[in-house]
């Protein structure tokens, strides 16, 4: 009980309206969701944040991570080619997830 009323306040802590939040905004809100097990929701916010920032690897990186999570294999791989694309560097941590696909 106490961690949904921690998630509350973050959520009511940040930006007054949607619209004023940025991708960092949502991409927090999204880890608060996922960690909380709220993957509906964290889904949602890290498809904000990439909606603001299409450029935003981490998001990308994240969302593949949820979807293998969530057993969508065939989003994962869409999600983490995106962030191998954005973010060559990032090869041997997407290869992870790319292996359990």
């Amino acid at each position: 009980m106490r961690q949904n009323n921690t998630i509350d306040e973050v959520e009511n802590s940040m930006a007054a309206t949607p619209d004023e939040m940025t991708q960092y905004d949502w991409f927090g809100q999204a880890r608060i969701h996922e960690v909380g097990g709220n993957f509906d929701g964290a889904l949602k916010a890290y498809e904000n944040a990439i909606r603001i920032d299409p450029n935003f690897a981490k998001a990308w990186y994240y969302k593949a991570k949820l979807h293998l999570q969530m057993g969508d294999k065939a989003n994962a791989k869409k999600c983490a080619e995106t962030a191998l694309e954005l973010e060559p560097n990032w090869k041997k941590h997407i290869d992870k997830i790319l292996s359990h696909l």
